[in-house]
Formats: structure tokens, sequence, C-alpha cells
């Protein structure tokens, strides 16, 4: 499977080279970074930016949380002295 995936992958890079070459992709990103749309000219940048550096991971919306890690602190060893519950001295 992942040779596959590989294969497609390189097969639409290579398309996508092919009808987008750098002079035509420079000019392309020019025009839309020079857009009167400021959601336009962001939107261009953002993509610009997925192309060169990879597109962020975004968490999942509604995946469940992790659960809280509880450790039981019964099994430490500890040393303690013994003391009377009762004071003696005051009697």
């Amino acid at each position: 499977m992942g040779a596959k995936k590989a294969l497609r992958t390189k097969s639409l890079k290579d398309l996508l080279n092919e009808l987008f070459p750098e002079e035509r992709l420079k000019k392309l990103c020019e025009f839309h970074l020079n857009n009167e749309v400021p959601s336009t000219r962001y939107r261009t940048f953002e993509m610009v930016n997925h192309y060169l550096f990879g597109k962020l991971v975004m968490p999942i919306s509604g995946a469940e949380d992790v659960p809280p890690v509880h450790i039981d602190i019964s099994a430490i060893p500890h040393r303690f002295k013994q003391v009377d519950s009762v004071d003696r001295t005051r009697e």
C-alpha cells in the first residue's frame, strides 16, 4: 500500500510541475498576492507557505481528550514515628 501511495504522490507532483512550471507559478502567486481583496492575498500566502514548508497538523475536532493520569502513592515506602494520640505531659 505504501509503494502505491508513493507512486501516486510522485505522479501527482509530476503532473502539477507539468501544468504549473516555475515561471507560471511565480506569476500566479504574484498576481494573487497583489490582489485587492485581503482574504485572497492571505489565502495565497497560506497556500505558498504550505507548499514550501508543509501543512501544519490540525487537531481533530471532536476527538476525545486523554484521560488524566492517576498515580497511586500508597505503594511508595515511607517511615513514620508512632505517636500516641493522647498527650500525657499535661496530666
